[in-house]
């Protein structure tokens, strides 16, 4: 109902407005509730014959039907509140597009932040791995050097004790060689003197047993006659195999300096004389005599100097110096065309070390034993007068001079 009294209320104007060459017309508008809150001004432009004989001039309608003016009023109202809502709407519109751009911004800034945080976490985090890496290898290569220096250390340490206990063992050696060598010296000296002094009486004694056996015969004349380092003398009554010089004394035979062995066999059946047949020179001193020439063997049977009766006399038989001692071996000849070695030695006192065999510091008292069967014969031969036994004999003499 309203929009008709509107429209009816609009019609006048609209009639005014073509009677009107030329009319502005204003309008209040207002509500039904009160007085106009606004004026609306409606202008019409039309020819001057439009009404006749009129001209141009404002109408102003103040009383226009109340249902148009609402009608103006509530349009007007409608536009300016759907202007200002759509403003409003824009604002809000623009204002909830800036906080939704600044909220992406912030979100962006925000993802960007926890990224770089991120990825600052995770380079912190690998220059702390890579710095724990290098601090333990660090610490292994530290570790390792100091273990390397430790075994060194040690290594140089047991060389060192074992070298310190080379030498303490090797000056103790040093020391026990020098003490036996000034043992042995002295030793020497005083078998030496000792050895002078029983020469003497010994000499003496023998001068008187050979006055007094010469009117009954000499006792085993054709047995080995043997005078060891300290002057003793005795005739050798076992035949076989026997000893005369091994240096130094005890020593085993393969580890000798010097070793003499003499085969003593009976000429002529049994309790025949004996005498000396063969003759063998063994020993680390001869093999280094034969390594400087020495060519004297005259047999193959050992290796070392090796001498026998049966292989003729020899008138050039000279002394052999093997190590600081001399020895002779001599060719001899009984009347009755019988061949025997005799063996002489020399400077026995030089060679530093105690003298075993027969010839040197042995007992002999089993060697100048005769046996049981031919004790009877060499009675007979004591009690016989005349010299008619006699007769040459092996000869084995060895000195310190």
């Amino acid at each position: 109902m309203a929009a008709r009294r509107a429209a009816r209320a609009v019609w006048p104007v609209v009639l005014l407005a073509l009677c009107t060459p030329a009319a502005s017309i204003q309008v209040s508008v207002g509500s039904d509730e009160g007085p106009a809150s606004a004026t609306a001004s409606y202008a019409f432009d039309h020819p001057t014959d439009v009404l006749h004989g009129a001209t141009s001039e404002s109408l102003y309608v103040d009383d226009v039907d109340s249902s148009a003016m609402n009608l103006i009023n509530g349009k007007a109202r409608d536009d300016v509140r759907k202007a200002e809502e759509a403003r409003k709407a824009a604002e809000a519109k623009k204002a909830e597009e800036a906080k939704k751009a600044e909220e992406a911004r912030k979100a962006e800034e925000s993802r960007k932040a926890a990224e770089a945080k991120k990825a600052e976490e995770a380079r912190k985090a690998a220059e702390a791995k890579a710095t724990e890496a290098r601090r333990v290898a660090e610490a292994k290569k530290v570790a390792e050097a100091k273990k390397k220096a430790e075994e060194a250390r040690k290594a140089a340490e047991a060389k060192k004790a074992k070298d310190a206990k080379k030498a303490e063992e090797a000056k103790k050696a040093e020391d026990a060689r020098r003490a036996l060598e000034a043992e042995i010296k002295a030793a020497a000296a005083d078998a030496q003197a000792k050895a002078k002094a029983e020469a003497a009486a010994q000499a003496e004694a023998a001068s008187k047993a050979a006055a007094d056996a010469a009117g009954r015969g000499a006792a085993a004349v054709g047995d080995p006659h043997l005078q060891n380092v300290h002057g003793e003398r005795f005739d050798l009554l076992q035949s076989g195999k026997h000893v005369l010089v091994h240096i130094p004394r005890g020593e085993l035979p393969e580890k000798a300096l010097l070793r003499v062995e003499a085969e003593a066999h009976r000429l002529g059946g049994q309790c025949a004389d004996m005498y000396f047949q063969e003759l063998n020179i063994t020993g680390a001193w001869v093999e280094a005599a034969k390594a400087d020439g020495l060519s004297l063997v005259e047999a193959k049977q050992t290796s070392g100097l090796f001498f026998q009766a049966r292989a003729g006399q020899h008138d050039d038989s000279h002394w052999l110096k093997l190590g600081r001692v001399e020895l002779k071996v001599v060719h001899g000849r009984t009347e009755q065309g019988l061949l025997y070695l005799n063996f002489y030695v020399k400077h026995l006192g030089l060679s530093g070390f105690a003298v075993g065999g027969l010839l040197g510091e042995d007992d002999h008292t089993e060697a100048m034993t005769p046996s049981e069967a031919c004790v009877e014969r060499l009675s007979l031969i004591q009690s016989a007068n005349g010299n008619d036994h006699r007769a040459l004999a092996s000869v084995a003499e060895a000195s310190l001079d």
